[in-house]
């Protein structure tokens, strides 16, 4: 009986080692999906077992999971995906991996436990005991009495029973599917591959420059007149329409307030045309401010500034008349200045501004000189 046991326990080795063998024969189709984590995406790229220049394929943002064709089972096989904003600037990869031995391991397990489940662990008990019995059945005369006759029958139908219990091992290959399926027919989906974040190019901490013109205008000319240049110091410049020129050093997003606002830095030159005629004043100036910047979205910024600006002009407005500039005497304003400043990304780099400033000049002791606007629109470059 004890043989009979081993033979089974080999015979089921054999067949779990068929089973396996024919699952790693095989091909798979794999299914992978992955998700967006930002909003405004606009594109994927995807890459099999690879991150090579030229070999992505790019799709759209509707497209969210891909299928290989049959592939071999028995190699672990890794998607990479990228998410994108523009379709030209792409996040770090993302990654899942096909797990080749754990999806073996899912298919064959359900077979062992059906073959162990066939044999019970308590049929040996019954077996050894009749075996005694039918020897002394041996050694009785045949004129015994018909009962006995009967109890040997029993431990005939005993000894039978070891060999019915064998019959559903030698059935089991027959039932294992993957055995002699040519190619899996369900195909696994792996585990949805993670993307990182793009970068937002609007929220980073990033420098750069900024050239902006316009025109301008004293508006204090216009009203509140009476509160400006009371003492007369001062040529009264009354020109209304001032060509300006701006140009600037600006860090953005020093300190982070949350994920769509900072505090920045703007410092830089200026230049202002007065008077339209003979008499031309050219007034520069020095301004520093703090900014409070606000993304808008992926593309689009904005900053409120505040700070000081130092003004001089290049000539003398101390006389009754206007005089050449004069080293000795030299004419300077200050006072604060604020802006409203717009900003559209064009790309990763490039960027179309747009900036409304105010600014209230003091001369001497604090005395009220001009209030100023202007409006200008230009190019930024971040590096």
């Amino acid at each position: 009986m004890r043989k009979s046991v081993l033979f089974r326990s080999f015979i089921l080795i054999c067949i779990m080692l068929v089973s396996v063998t024919a699952l790693f024969a095989q091909e798979v189709d794999i299914t992978w999906n992955w998700t967006a984590t930002q909003e405004g995406i606009s594109a994927f790229r995807y890459q099999m077992d690879g991150e090579l220049d030229g070999a992505w394929t790019v799709v759209d943002a509707s497209v969210t999971s891909y299928e290989t064709g049959p592939v071999d089972a028995t190699v672990t096989h890794v998607l990479y995906v990228q998410q994108s904003f523009d379709g030209i600037n792409w996040s770090a990869s993302g990654s899942t991996v096909f797990d080749p031995i754990a999806y073996a391991a899912s298919l064959v397990e359900p077979v062992a436990e059906q073959v162990v489940a066939e044999v019970p662990a308590e049929v040996p008990v019954p077996v050894e005991e009749p075996v005694e019995v039918a020897a002394v059945v041996e050694e009785v005369p045949a004129e015994l009495p018909a009962e006995v006759v009967a109890e040997v029958a029993v431990v005939e139908a005993v000894e039978q029973a070891p060999s019915a219990q064998t019959a559903p091992v030698a059935a089991v290959p027959t039932e294992v599917s993957i055995a002699s399926a040519p190619a899996i027919a369900t195909a696994p989906v792996a585990a949805p591959v993670p993307l990182p974040v793009v970068d937002d190019m609007l929220n980073g901490t990033r420098t750069g420059i900024e050239l902006s013109g316009g025109l301008g205008g004293i508006v204090s000319n216009l009203v509140l007149t009476n509160l400006f240049e009371t003492a007369n110091t001062y040529q009264n410049l009354q020109t209304k329409v001032l060509p300006v020129l701006s140009l600037d050093f600006v860090a953005d997003n020093l300190m982070r307030i949350g994920e769509k606002m900072g505090i920045g830095l703007r410092a830089g030159l200026g230049y202002q045309l007065y008077a339209p005629d003979s008499n031309k004043i050219n007034f520069a100036d020095v301004h520093v401010l703090g900014k409070f910047d606000i993304s808008l979205g992926r593309k689009l910024a904005m900053e409120i500034g505040v700070g000081a600006t130092l003004v001089v002009p290049y000539a003398d407005l101390n006389a009754n008349s206007i005089l050449p500039f004069n080293s000795a005497d030299i004419n300077m304003f200050y006072g604060p200045v604020g802006q409203l400043n717009a900003r559209y990304n064009i790309s990763n780099s490039l960027s179309v501004i747009m900036q409304i400033e105010g600014r209230l000049l003091f001369s001497g002791m604090l005395d009220l000189y001009e209030l100023t606007g202007f409006g200008r629109v230009g190019l930024g470059y971040r590096f």
